[in-house]
């Protein structure tokens, strides 16, 4: 946990819930209504979100859907650098399933599906950069919040694949269809401002405590209200705003074509060796430049605005 968000963390220090289930990539405390749910895969340099950190969060989703207790659910990151860099692509010993298992089918879309079908509002408080899965994760929220040190980015299509989990279809409905175009075919990164401007995050800050003290008001403020009246006001909104599942699926079948084809292999390959194994920080903090060069001399046309 970073040292210098702990006086913004304090006021949602409660009941611990992570030693009751023995997470290993999760921290959670809930206390007024709010429950606060960290990502913490120390395991990882740059917070990858894999198989195990999806799973622990889907067995929590499980937990709280009906819980009338908890109003608001917010997302952060434990580690000192990334929200989460992207998908952890390499499979590990604390995998649920090997690759290929059918098991795995549309198991990220349905885990952010869950997310997004809360009664509870969500909120992403994003301190870092958050790209692939983690942009998931957050267009999933009701709200983002984000300080200058965010980076938001979608580079699926430089490594020849597809969002897993409605990504681009939550992009689309909150930035309109051409922005999300712009930014899904170009995988170009977008800073906390810019990405105020174009309706990604709700709002950005100059500095981290600015942007904890200002998720800590609101939820103080919306944990007073009716449980039942936020959940309807939710569920309302969401008639116009929220994915179909069959939406989610179709994303997921074209993220399967394409990620199990030749092209995309080559491609993760040359990443994974650029990354070091999804292990150089550098790389991996300006991945949106930095993962250009898996296409040689190709990228050294100005693409910039």
């Amino acid at each position: 946990m970073r040292s210098h968000l702990l006086p913004s963390l304090l006021p949602f220090i409660g009941v611990t819930i992570a030693t009751m289930h023995n997470f290993t990539t999760l921290e959670t405390s809930s206390a007024k209504g709010v429950l606060t749910v960290t990502i913490n895969n120390k395991a990882s340099k740059v917070n990858l979100i894999g198989q195990r950190v999806l799973a622990e969060i889907e067995t929590l989703m499980d937990e709280v859907k009906d819980d009338a207790e908890t109003k608001i659910v917010v997302f952060q990151s434990g580690n000192p650098t990334f929200f989460s860099a992207h998908y952890d692509f390499i499979p590990r010993e604390t995998d649920l399933y090997p690759p290929g298992d059918p098991a795995m089918k549309d198991f990220a879309g349905k885990i952010l599906y869950k997310i997004t079908s809360l009664r509870q509002a969500t909120i992403a408080v994003i301190d870092g950069p958050a790209r692939g899965i983690a942009n998931e994760l957050i267009v999933a929220c009701d709200m983002r919040f984000a300080s200058n040190k965010a980076i938001l980015g979608s580079p699926e299509v430089m490594i020849g694949i597809n969002t897993a989990g409605g990504g681009f279809i939550n992009m689309a409905r909150i930035l309109g269809r051409a922005r999300a175009l712009e930014y899904a075919l170009s995988g170009q990164d977008v800073d906390a401002f810019e990405a105020e401007k174009l309706g990604w995050i709700n709002k950005a800050f100059h500095s981290s405590s600015d942007l904890y003290r200002h998720v800590h008001n609101l939820t103080s403020r919306i944990a007073l209200f009716p449980s039942e009246s936020i959940a309807s006001i939710k569920s309302t909104i969401n008639l116009v705003t929220k994915p179909t599942w069959d939406e989610i699926a179709l994303n997921g079948a074209e993220y399967r074509k394409l990620a199990q084809g030749p092209e995309a292999r080559e491609l993760i390959g040359k990443f994974l060796k650029l990354s070091k194994n999804l292990t150089d920080v550098e790389v991996e903090k300006h991945l949106g430049d930095s993962i250009l060069e898996i296409y040689g001399d190709e990228s050294t046309g100005d693409a910039g605005h």
